[in-house]
């Protein structure tokens, strides 16, 4: 509310310069300038105290203003002089200077002070926001500071006792004994005295909570998502902390071990687990063997020879040496492949656990009612069911749900076993894709089709960059086409987009796995935001 206060302030003297003049009001607005690009720091409100000045500049600008007096011109002998109609004319038939302007219409002043207010109104509600925001998260932000200043310092700590603990091994223990002796005696000398007045000792040590749900005054959805974001935003921000740290110190031992005593010494037990935490997931993704390295492990076990590497770089495998579906689940399981997905409206989930998962060929000519999501079927497949590896087509499910937000949608999670025990196809982009389209069936059928999942696309960003798992396609659109109905029993779990949806539909699903994915979150969000926040199903 002060700023809102301080704007009014601002408004009040223009208005005050206006009555004394346009150079006065000129002079005003300058003044007001200059103040704000002085003493202002925050941009958005340097930017709303410029739109306040010199819109009540261009609302409090006196108009121009005609003092001089219409004088006629002489009468002639014969000739009459001609008045406008609208010209006041005297008692005398002279005419009258004109002493006030027409006002502005009522409707133009009624705009100016709308747009004013609505501006006032936005940036009031865009400043309440942030402020609820922050009093909401006040606390978690004091802890991930806290925590990360700990950790800093104990590193120091731990820097510090490795010094001293080679110094000793250096100079030999009578040398370490001095060092004690006179250690000992300058801290005496540094302890304040008793009568001084000493800060209070800092709390034991905190550890961040970013399970904290927003409180019932925060019902209005959108401080409610914002204080979320905001959340999600301190986790990230301390998750990259962590990984900085734990690159510094991983592979130095003594470092790790010392730095763990120091923890250890504050009670910052658990932030040592979230490092352990951090670096188990960094040695395990750089454990993971390359796709190019896995590949040639299995053609060693499927041939008995190791191929030149050189040939593993350029083409991943020769399709003469591997093309059957018992070296499609080799490769299967050497990428440790979870799963496969498929998105479909949830009012289909009821026919889907009874027949299967048809293609709209196979539906159609079974006389099976069904809600498809795409009728244009522009990869011209209707005879195939797309299934996506690992993670749904985002692009394409988030325009299905932007098209229809109140739609309940279901993500069906099925059996790897699909690659290699049914007819499929495997397209390394959207199957509608002209890439995809102009190859030959059958070229789309091969181990070959199945390594392009995986390989790098030209245009997006590299597997590393997108912290990508090793059985994640490069492209998210990537597809496989089943020609095969994919039965019942393959179909391992069902997860919803709603509460409602699972509670009304739970009778056809089994014993099978189930949960529920809001909006952005799991399988109803960003593939790339899963991966760097480490989700998988």
């Amino acid at each position: 509310m002060t700023i809102l206060y301080f704007q009014i302030v601002i408004i009040f003297t223009l208005y005050i310069a206006s009555l004394l003049g346009k150079k006065s009001l000129v002079v005003a607005c300058a003044a007001w300038t200059l103040f704000t690009l002085a003493t202002v720091f925050f941009s958005g409100l340097i930017l709303l105290q410029l739109i306040t000045i010199w819109t009540c500049y261009a609302f409090f600008k006196p108009a121009g203003r005609n003092t001089e007096t219409a004088r006629p011109s002489k009468i002639e002998s014969g000739e009459t002089t001609v008045l406008s109609p609208l010209q006041p004319v005297s008692s005398a038939g002279r005419p009258v200077s004109k002493l006030f302007e027409i006002p502005p219409p009522v409707g133009a002043v009624q705009r100016k002070l709308d747009s004013v207010n609505n501006a006032l109104t936005s940036f009031t509600d865009s400043v309440s926001l942030r402020m609820t925001v922050n009093s909401a998260t006040q606390a978690l932000q004091h802890t991930v500071f806290t925590e990360k200043l700990g950790i800093e310092h104990a590193l120091q700590r731990a820097q510090t006792a490795l010094k001293l603990r080679a110094w000793r091994e250096e100079r030999g223990e009578e040398d370490w004994a001095h060092f004690q002796e006179a250690h000992a005696r300058f801290s005496k000398l540094l302890k304040p005295p008793t009568d001084v007045a000493v800060a209070k000792p800092s709390p034991g040590w905190q550890f961040p909570d970013f399970t904290i749900a927003p409180g019932p005054d925060d019902a209005d959805l959108t401080n409610t998502l914002a204080i979320a974001a905001k959340i999600r935003t301190l986790q990230s921000e301390r998750d990259d902390f962590l990984r900085d740290m734990v690159r510094q110190i991983w592979n130095n031992e003594p470092l790790r071990i010392a730095l763990l005593d120091e923890l250890n010494k504050v009670g910052g037990a658990q932030t040592w687990d979230s490092l352990c935490r951090i670096a188990a997931e960094k040695n395990k993704s750089s454990a993971r063997l390359s796709f190019g390295a896995l590949l040639r492990t299995i053609t060693t076990q499927a041939t008995g020879s190791l191929p030149p590497e050189s040939a593993i770089d350029e083409a991943l495998t020769p399709r003469s040496i591997l093309t059957s579906a018992a070296e499609i689940e080799a490769r299967v399981k050497a990428l440790e492949l979870p799963y496969l997905v498929h998105f479909t409206r949830v009012e289909n989930l009821p026919s889907i656990m009874q027949h299967g998962l048809c293609s709209i060929t196979t539906l159609t000519e079974a006389d099976v009612g069904f809600t498809a999501n795409d009728r244009l079927r522009l990869e011209g497949r209707p005879d195939a069911v797309c299934l996506s590896v690992s993670y749904p087509n985002e692009k394409m499910f988030a325009h299905y749900r932007w098209k229809a937000p109140e739609q309940a949608w279901v993500v069906l999670v099925i059996d790897r076993s699909v690659l290699w025990t049914l007819n499929v196809a495997f397209c390394n982009h959207n199957a509608a894709d002209h890439r995809i389209r102009q190859q030959p069936l059958d070229d789309l059928k091969t181990v070959s089709a199945f390594d392009n999942l995986f390989n790098p696309v030209q245009g997006l960003p590299s597997r590393e960059e997108s912290k990508l798992l090793a059985f994640d396609p490069t492209d998210v659109q990537a597809e496989v086409l089943a020609f095969d109905t994919v039965s019942p029993d393959l179909i391992k779990g069902v997860v919803f987009s709603d509460a409602s949806s699972q509670h009304n539909f739970r009778h056809c699903i089994g014993d099978r796995r189930n949960l529920v994915n809001s909006e952005g979150r799991g399988f109803l969000g960003a593939r790339s935001y899963a991966r760097k926040r480490g989700w998988t199903y």
